[in-house]
């Protein structure tokens, strides 16, 4: 008898502690729990602390991170609208928006995982197959519309997230855009060429701007020196005429001297070291060759 009582009070005490670890548990603040009775949600506890439940099999619960994940699918190569291939890589970060949904569908992280992925790879799939390449990848930033194509995407899965898994995007991102590697040389090329395209305009437009400073210069240049040689002939008349004023004053007080003056400098513009000259004996021109002396 004392041995059984011994095993009925172990036995009590065993399922007295399988009770309390059973029924009792803790939910953090970053958690979410769905409480199930024989598989069906009974109740979602959102608030942290220390929670009692029916011990298992009766009731079972599911805890949820509540916290954002991230999730980085594969690579994938797609086709644009024009056929060009495109190795597009992304990120997504989500969320548990809706416990019970996401219990129903998914059932845990990597389930979700394989959902999010699969709605990923099918919308940028058809978002990019509805994009021209020159939206994506260009050498002119104003074509480039890779942020309107991300939010876009964003909002899709987002919607179709929420409604068929219980899921929220937070973010979604392209990492990176590349050719595959069997395309990269041909779109070198076409870069090269474009690049080559855009430098002979520059040039060609470097070169107009320069013929018209060149232009102008010239046409400054010629303002210039007009109004130079017109400033010059006005200060040489006006020399002339004083000149001619003070030639005209000296040869009214000193008529013979002038006379003499004039002379020399003719002589001076017509004789030279070896200049030969015939002119009558009688000439004037003669008059202070012959005699030096001044009348």
């Amino acid at each position: 008898m004392n041995i059984l009582k011994r095993k009925s009070f172990w036995l009590i005490i065993i399922i007295f502690f399988y009770l309390i670890f059973t029924s009792v548990y803790i939910v953090q603040q970053y958690e979410t729990v769905v409480v199930t009775q024989f598989g069906k949600p009974v109740d979602v506890i959102e608030k942290a602390g220390l929670k009692l439940k029916l011990p298992y099999p009766f009731q079972k619960l599911y805890v949820y991170d509540l916290r954002i994940n991230t999730l980085d699918p594969l690579a994938s190569e797609l086709l644009t609208k024009d056929k060009k291939n495109l190795l597009i890589d992304t990120f997504v970060c989500w969320r548990i928006k809706n416990p019970i949904k996401f219990l129903q569908t998914v059932i845990d992280e990597s389930g979700a995982v394989a959902r999010l992925s699969d709605l990923v790879l099918s919308d940028i799939g058809a978002s990019f197959g509805k994009t021209p390449l020159d939206f994506i990848l260009s050498v002119n930033n104003e074509k480039i519309k890779t942020e309107e194509l991300e939010k876009s995407i964003k909002d899709r899965i987002d919607l179709l997230a929420q409604k068929q898994i219980g899921v929220e995007i937070v973010t979604f991102r392209i990492k990176r855009i590349n050719y595959p590697e069997q395309n990269k040389r041909s779109v070198f090329e076409r870069m090269v060429a474009e690049r080559e395209r855009i430098a002979t305009q520059f040039r060609s437009e470097g070169e107009e701007e320069a013929m018209k400073i060149r232009s102008n210069a010239d046409r400054e240049k010629a303002k210039i020196l007009s109004e130079t040689k017109r400033e010059a002939e006005i200060i040489r008349g006006k020399a002339d005429a004083e000149a001619t004023r003070l030639y005209a004053n000296a040869f009214k007080k000193y008529p013979k001297f002038y006379k003499f003056i004039r002379t020399l400098e003719a002589y001076k513009k017509i004789l030279s070291k070896n200049s030969v000259i015939v002119i009558p004996s009688d000439s004037v021109l003669l008059k202070y060759l012959n005699n030096p002396e001044v009348e």
